[in-house]
């Protein structure tokens, strides 16, 4: 087997090519779960009359 000049065969070229879409699609899923938890979570505020932070700090006292 040749060596390519760049040191690395086809199999690492593609496998590494495969493992960086992989970061991408997930990074991307993430960034999309994300936005849809911060949109659930502004509605859910909304409905409540009450931000976050408020409901954080009086459950913690219910503890």
């Amino acid at each position: 087997m040749t060596m390519p000049r760049d040191g690395f065969n086809y199999k690492e070229q593609n496998g590494s090519k495969n493992t960086q879409n992989c970061i991408e699609i997930g990074e991307s899923s993430a960034h999309e779960k994300l936005a849809a938890c911060k949109k659930r979570l502004a509605c859910f505020e909304k409905q409540n009359g009450m931000d976050t932070d408020t409901f954080l700090r009086s459950s913690v006292r219910l503890i």
